[in-house]
């Protein structure tokens, strides 16, 4: 069973708060439902420690040789 989860926070706020400095989501509104295999929020770090805001698909890693990453 796959947990659903919420993103409540604006864009704004998930930049400010997490000091993301890239966006590479676009612009994401907040949403009550996210399921497995929809596009979820990620921050991550990269070279130089920059902090990006980007999207990942949510659920269970799919079968072996696929492109998709999920969350």
């Amino acid at each position: 069973m796959c947990n659903l989860y919420k993103m409540r926070a604006t864009l704004e706020e998930l930049t400010r708060l997490f000091g993301v400095e890239r966006n590479t989501a676009g612009n994401l509104e907040p949403r009550d439902e996210i399921f497995p295999g929809q596009d979820a929020p990620v921050i991550a770090t990269g070279k130089g420690a920059q902090r990006s805001l980007g999207t990942m698909r949510w659920g269970f890693p799919p079968p072996p040789g696929k492109a998709t990453r999920p969350v």
